[in-house]
């Protein structure tokens, strides 16, 4: 997306609140710029919290506004998100970065790829993201061979089109919970984004946004597309000033330009030689001997009818 990035990048790492595993999984990150844990509205900050991380709290609830928060407040050029349950193993953290040094925008975590295991799910966990990348394919054609479980790297200068919700405000808004994970999915690519995925290792306690869940959002999400399609564009607004132009007379000035132009090509348009009729003598009648002279009324100059038959005469040709 963009072309001058740097060839070794800062790192941020942000951290949903998890369960007690956060510590240790804080100590075995890889040496970062920053590591950002968020909490709730209503956490107490005061529980054991690693002191290398930086805490801050989130606007809602929710994973999905965890993140979003936490992606806001960090400062690397590259930043990594990443469950706080300890389902995911921090030594992949450098794979993702070097994903996104080789060129891509986004690099996600894949359970499903070659060298990628998930070992926190049974076989119905499976089966469902089979039915949620279906849909992704179907819906999008977004063909991925996970739909996520939280791990996740992207450049900083492409946050804004990863697809994560909105921090300010405090009424919910679609993605805010679980559900954040097929979404950052499908809106990665649909906004233009270059993802890879990188194999990876999911571990027991992962907690996942469940296949109903996940169904109603891409559903919701494809509505919204499409009613984003078939919006008409803005209409024009005009501002009226009071004040009046002069308008000169270009319409009769064309109009008495143009009528000579508009018959000359009418005229020769197919380029055909002006056809005429042929010329014949004008014939005048000359009275001639017999013939008397007749008034406009149909009598001769005696005052008798004329008769029926025809007048005799001569013609002359008259040049």
């Amino acid at each position: 997306m963009a072309v001058n990035r740097p060839v070794s990048p800062t790192v941020s790492i942000v951290i949903p609140a998890g369960t007690a595993a956060l510590p240790v999984l804080v100590s075995t990150l890889p040496a970062v710029a920053e590591v950002i844990v968020v909490v709730g509205r209503d956490d107490d900050t005061t529980r054991a919290v690693p002191r290398a991380a930086r805490v801050i709290r989130q606007t809602r609830s929710g994973l999905g506004n965890a993140l979003a928060c936490g992606v806001a407040a960090s400062t690397g050029d590259v930043v990594v998100t990443m469950p706080g349950d300890g389902s995911c193993d921090p030594a992949e953290v450098p794979r993702l970065v070097k994903a996104l040094r080789e060129g891509a925008d986004v690099a996600q975590g894949s359970r499903y790829r070659v060298g990628g295991r998930n070992l926190g799910g049974g076989g119905f966990a499976r089966v469902a993201d089979r039915i949620v990348l279906w849909f992704m394919s179907v819906l999008f054609g977004c063909r991925r061979t996970d739909p996520g479980f939280g791990l996740r790297a992207f450049w900083r200068d492409s946050a804004a089109a990863v697809g994560l919700p909105r921090v300010a405000g405090h009424e919910p808004c679609r993605g805010d919970g679980p559900e954040i994970e097929p979404l950052l999915t499908v809106r990665a690519g649909e906004n233009g984004l270059f993802v890879t995925e990188v194999p990876a290792t999911a571990y027991p306690g992962g907690g996942s946004p469940g296949l109903a869940t996940s169904l109603r959002v891409l559903f919701g999400e494809y509505l919204v597309m499409r009613r984003a399609a078939a919006a008409p564009p803005p209409e024009s607004i005009v501002v009226m000033t009071g004040r009046t132009r002069a308008v000169a007379p270009v319409v009769e000035i064309g109009f008495h330009q143009e009528a000579p132009q508009r018959r000359q090509w009418r005229d020769n348009r197919f380029d055909i030689p002006e056809r005429r009729m042929p010329s014949r003598p004008n014939l005048r009648v000359i009275q001639g001997e017999g013939a008397t002279g007749q008034t406009r009324s149909g009598q001769t100059g005696s005052g008798q009818q004329r008769s029926s038959q025809p007048r005799s005469g001569h013609l002359r040709s008259v040049r």
